[in-house]
């Protein structure tokens, strides 16, 4: 089953070989790839620096953290101290040619609830990305792989076959004269002549995997809609059920089945109907944290304070009458902060007291209810490093 898996991810990689079908494909994922490539080239840049210790580059971690998604959404911080440790140890080794990524994996998981492999990986490919691919869910998935299953010793097994076969197959490619030409296109169009070959076989084949999750979702979503529109329902109750899977208005209106003036009704409806719902965030419900002065204040849930690297803060300039919704750890990284003891009454009066002297009932309860929908939405995200800010006013 691996191996047919493996021989369809080659078919497809040299499909990439024929006619102009590079340069659409590079060109269909320009930005993504350059994004990738110039966040790549600095992480390399900043590990390659003599006697520079990642342990404590609190920068190169954020960097890192947000460009492979390591956040404590996935894992603990006993972890992530560990991780950026043995990054330093294995820097400082003289010969790194036989590094065995599932040992490392088993290693910094002890007595973690998960197997790390994919980030590990992702250490090992800084080090060097000529020996080291990366094995991460796109890639797992141009291979045939699910997520493994069982304690960490049998994902381990599972890792070692997997990843060992990753290999052999781009070490197959790169001995195909198609291969060559593929590379060179991929150097001239993203300028990055310093990229190994395994580490643009390890890009190709991780947007292809990309794109084979947006078909498959694609295609999953086309059959939920399928399934409304062949139900029973009337025509208001599918238009509400296509509105919560999040299909907008054009979408629906390009489905021809109904008068779009009663679309745009039902559309109008449900906004009225959601800038009326009742508040889910109050200042009670908020905790304060001063951040580099008393002028400026992040609000966050009483909840989500034991996790500052993946809450959602609103923040609150009394200078400017400035207010704005982002990631917490996005406001953390310009400057210091004091967390204010949420048990502290008259700590957490006084910052109430701001927040109404800046803004009225009025406008505070319309800046809660924004605060509201967002955290809704952002609680829905898998990654929540996809956030992005909602006001800035």
């Amino acid at each position: 089953m691996e191996s047919r898996h493996a021989i369809a991810a080659c078919e497809r990689f040299f499909a990439l070989c024929d006619g102009n079908a590079a340069e659409e494909f590079f060109e269909a994922n320009y930005s993504e790839l350059r994004y990738t490539v110039v966040g790549y080239g600095f992480l390399k840049e900043t590990y390659d620096r003599p006697d520079h210790s990642l342990a404590t580059d609190r920068y190169f971690q954020y960097v890192f953290g947000a460009f492979y998604a390591m956040s404590r959404v996935f894992v603990t911080t006993r972890f992530i101290r560990r991780f950026y440790k043995k990054m330093d140890e294995i820097k400082s080794r003289k010969q790194t040619g036989n590094l065995d990524a599932v040992k490392i994996a088993l290693e910094l998981s002890r007595g973690e609830n998960s197997l790390q492999f994919s980030f590990v990986t992702k250490m090992l490919n800084l080090e060097n990305d000529s020996l080291y691919p990366i094995y991460d869910s796109k890639v797992a998935l141009m291979f045939g792989y699910k997520i493994p299953s069982g304690d960490h010793d049998k994902k381990a097994e599972q890792y070692r076959e997997r990843y060992q076969l990753i290999l052999e197959t781009y070490r197959s490619l790169l001995n195909d004269n198609r291969t060559a030409a593929l590379l060179n296109k991929f150097r001239q169009t993203f300028r990055c002549p310093e990229l190994s070959d395994m580490r643009i076989l390890d890009l190709i084949f991780w947007e292809m995997g990309k794109q084979e999750e947006k078909q498959a979702e694609d295609r999953k979503k086309r059959s939920r809609v399928d399934a409304i529109l062949d139900s029973d329902q009337n025509k208001g109750a599918k238009i509400r059920a296509l509105m919560k899977m999040g299909l907008n208005k054009r979408e629906i209106l390009d489905l021809e089945f109904v008068d779009p003036a009663y679309v745009y009704d039902l559309f109008r409806e449900e906004q009225n109907r959601q800038q009326t719902k009742e508040m889910k965030v109050t200042p009670k419900d908020l905790c304060a944290v001063n951040w580099g002065s008393e002028s400026l204040i992040l609000y966050v849930r009483s909840e989500d304070l034991t996790d500052p690297d993946t809450c959602l803060a609103l923040k609150m300039n009394f200078d400017t009458g400035a207010c704005g919704i982002d990631l917490l750890q996005r406001f953390l990284k310009f400057g210091p902060c004091e967390y204010l003891d949420p048990q502290n009454v008259k700590v957490q009066q006084k910052y109430r007291q701001k927040l109404d002297q800046m803004a009225p009932t009025e406008n505070r309860d319309a800046i809660l209810r924004s605060f509201a929908a967002e955290i809704e939405k952002w609680e829905q995200l898998k990654n929540k490093f996809d956030y992005e800010p909602k006001i800035n006013q």
